[in-house]
């Protein structure tokens, strides 16, 4: 089943136009800096964006020149794990990770329990929270040991969708992001 949103979801968003997305994007930004969990955060943890993904690229130029701390995700693929790294100048510090995304290749780590909000990617959400990855299960591992952080996806209205089953391991998000404005879960 989540396969089956996966593939709809992925389909749906590389037939969009880089120019709507980039103005979807856009949009969401401003609905997510209005919101009083990234008001009061002092750092923040955004995902890197690729492929068609809502762009946290200058998101993350943004709470930088906020004064914000900001960190991204640093994979270790023999561990199965995310590290989160923090970043100062994106355009500086990121290169090609695992599985082709942007991460930093080294850097300062930042303690989980010191970060306020996680960003957190997803192909699809339902209005609960539940949400679904790239299968992998990164997210779903790391956000356990942040138990005092806001959790936020951003997403494209097209990609909310009526329900997505959970299982026990799966950790759904407080509150989602679109274009359109946010979804209180």
């Amino acid at each position: 089943m989540k396969s089956k949103i996966r593939e709809k979801i992925n389909g749906i968003r590389n037939e969009k136009s880089v120019s709507e997305l980039q103005e979807k994007s856009l949009r969401i930004r401003e609905n997510l800096f209005r919101t009083p969990e990234f008001t009061n955060a002092r750092t923040v943890m955004f995902y890197v964006s690729t492929r068609n993904e809502v762009n946290t690229g200058e998101m993350i130029k943004h709470s930088l020149a906020m004064g914000k701390t900001v960190c991204v995700p640093r994979t270790d693929v023999e561990k199965h794990s995310l590290r989160c790294i923090q970043v100062r100048d994106p355009d500086r510090d990121l290169a090609p990770g695992a599985f082709g995304i942007p991460e930093p290749p080294a850097g300062a780590e930042v303690p989980p329990a010191k970060i306020d909000l996680v960003i957190v990617p997803g192909t699809a959400f339902d209005r609960r929270g539940n949400r679904i990855g790239y299968g992998k299960g990164f997210y779903d591992r790391l956000l356990p040991s942040m138990k005092d952080a806001h959790t936020i996806g951003l997403a494209y209205g097209f990609q909310i969708v009526p329900a997505i089953p959970s299982e026990e391991h799966d950790v759904s998000v407080k509150k989602i992001v679109t274009e359109d404005g946010v979804i209180n879960v």
